[in-house]
């Protein structure tokens, strides 16, 4: 029975998503995924094509399934559309213009190890397989999506999953933000001036700043559920990007005040100037759940959108204020108000393991007492000494 014709749609009404699964010929697929499946996904960080050993055989046991009459699970595909109208879609022949339009903008999401082993069948490009499109109106959404997909999955941390849809993220907040510079982990560039992130640092403090948690550790921990839920939960309620773009502009604005004081200090033991403050992971972090908490609301303790609205007038409004000052001083004063040296003596100094998590929590404390004081302090001894 030929169901080329046949699909199936659902509405995901927490998340704003519309999934559609249908059947389309091999060789139609492999048409208007071309673009995506020769540049990794088109999304920069999707595993490519595994070369082990072991993923060979494996594909090559999927192949011969599949040339043998197999169904192979449905290859996942996504596009990102801030205009699409889901009446425009009533028929699978829909689906393909559609996605043949999009091609450019579509990105696989999940099936590239089976993509691969369906191209490697014989004779086979007249056969249906079946595909699952996601069309999502912003990428937060399409992160939501991911996480929903991919939860519990032991191949998949949750690392992994937000490497494959947040270079998008890194790229718009790149084109939001003048003055910033992220470079990947594949650059291996080290931070030498101020407004210069690494990348997977900026997904970080995106996370915690979703989950209002700074104990989120992307390298060691990320994959832990309760990170999971809490960031599910925050951004399955608002556009959490649109409102983290906004802090980390001020963010970058304060990396560049402190990077003022370029004077390097040997004798001091970690933060030598300046631009050491904001460069500190742990020191970005904490800035960014005291932020989060104040403008969001604690975890589990959402505050109402129009409470989180005037929070963030009142918090980013008061924070300009607070630059501006920093700006209005000499290189002298700002050395002086800043205070390197009280810094490094009253920061955490443990041996610890637990150093990274100590160092989160002081900064975190720090800046929620300049939030608190509404910005208003005569020097920042005020805060590394709370």
């Amino acid at each position: 029975m030929n169901n080329g014709c046949d699909f199936m749609y659902l509405s995901d009404n927490v998340s704003n998503c519309h999934s559609f699964i249908f059947n389309i010929k091999l060789a139609d697929y492999l048409e208007v995924t071309d673009l995506a499946r020769t540049s990794g996904g088109n999304i920069d960080g999707q595993r490519l094509v595994l070369k082990s050993q072991s993923a060979k055989k494996i594909r090559e046991q999927m192949t011969s399934d599949f040339e043998n009459g197999g169904v192979l699970p449905p290859v996942v595909i996504g596009v990102v559309d801030q205009g699409y109208e889901v009446n425009n879609i009533s028929s699978s022949g829909d689906i393909y213009k559609y996605i043949k339009e999009n091609r450019d903008s579509l990105c696989i999401i999940d099936g590239m190890q089976r993509t691969e082993a369906m191209i490697r069948a014989r004779n086979c490009m007249e056969r249906y397989i079946r595909v699952e499109l996601w069309l999502v109106r912003s990428l937060n959404k399409l992160i939501y999506r991911m996480l929903v997909l991919n939860t519990g999955q032991v191949p998949w941390t949750m690392q992994r999953q937000l490497e494959v849809v947040m270079v998008p993220v890194i790229k718009r907040i790149q084109g939001s933000i003048d003055n910033i510079e992220l470079p990947t982990t594949n650059d291996v560039q080290r931070r030498t001036q101020p407004g210069k992130f690494q990348a997977s640092k900026i997904i970080e403090s995106f996370l915690v700043f979703g989950s209002r948690s700074e104990k989120v550790n992307t390298r060691d921990a990320i994959a832990e559920e309760y990170v999971k839920l809490d960031f599910i939960e925050s951004s399955s309620k608002q556009e959490i990007l649109d409102v983290y773009i906004e802090f980390l502009k001020r963010i970058v604005n304060l990396d560049f005040q402190f990077g003022r004081i370029d004077s390097k200090n040997e004798n001091y033991r970690k933060f030598k100037k300046g631009c050491d403050i904001l460069g500190s992971q742990p020191a970005l972090i904490g800035i960014t759940t005291a932020f989060a908490i104040k403008i969001l609301g604690r975890p589990k303790l959402d505050y109402e959108p129009e409470k989180q609205r005037k929070n963030m007038d009142v918090i980013i409004g008061g924070f300009d204020g607070f630059i501006d000052k920093l700006k209005s001083m000499n290189v002298n004063e700002l050395s002086d108000f800043v205070n390197l040296q009280a810094l490094n003596a009253m920061s955490p100094s443990s041996a610890s393991t637990k150093i990274g998590d100590q160092e989160r929590t002081f900064f975190k404390g720090a800046f929620n007492v300049l939030i608190e004081e509404n910005f208003d302090i005569p020097n920042m001894d005020v805060c590394w000494g709370h």
